[in-house]
């Protein structure tokens, strides 16, 4: 791993740009969220049956913060500490890690944290993030095309490798007024809109 790899960015702040703190993994990093299968026992039949409907459990981020730079008093140590846990505990925020700066997670800090001089020369500070399944870009796709009739299809394509949550914004830039929508993902139409009256803007 590449030290400029070694960080975190958290609520909109970065772990070592801000805070002087390197940021190491404790045991690896969950990349496939824990799956809950809609599955049934049946009585006199042997295994399960497995239905559609399973949902993903949330991921876990473990790692260690280490200051690149000792303090040379505990009170200097202790004013960053309360800088970071006002940073830390801000609830759940994207968390967008250095070695995969398109993505960002909806994670929040969950466990309690305790500052410790055992291993490290200017103290280390263990953090758990629990992350939502779903890894989200930071970069915004859209699509438009500019049109005289009366409708218009628009096609945009994104490859999420599996089932994934979609957010959808529709904005009208023109001057006539937009009556309806409708949402197609691989062929089947999600959401129908009809009898909008979505004006200019």
């Amino acid at each position: 791993m590449l030290l400029k790899e070694t960080g975190f960015s958290f609520d909109g702040k970065h772990s070592r740009d801000d805070f002087g703190l390197i940021y190491a993994e404790r045991e690896g990093h969950n990349i496939i969220p824990g799956i809950v299968r809609n599955e049934y026992e049946i009585a006199g039949i042997s295994g399960t049956i497995l239905l559609p409907g399973e949902t993903r459990k949330p991921l876990i981020f473990d790692g260690t913060l280490y200051p690149a730079r000792e303090r040379a008093t505990q009170a200097e140590a202790q004013q960053l500490l309360r800088q970071v846990a006002a940073w830390l505990t801000a609830g759940r925020c994207p968390l967008i890690f250095d070695y995969e700066p398109d993505l960002f997670y909806q994670a929040e800090l969950t466990d309690a944290s305790k500052w410790s001089l055992r291993n490290w020369f200017g103290g280390e500070l263990p953090i758990t993030f629990t992350a939502q399944p779903f890894a989200y870009s930071t970069h915004i796709t859209t699509v438009t095309k500019n049109t005289t009739g009366s409708s218009v299809t628009l096609f945009l394509d994104v490859d999420t490798g599996q089932l994934a949550p979609l957010k959808l914004t529709v904005k009208n830039t023109g001057t006539a007024q937009i009556t309806g929508v409708q949402i197609s993902a691989n062929g089947d139409i999600p959401v129908m809109m009809s009898g909008m009256a979505l004006p200019a803007g």
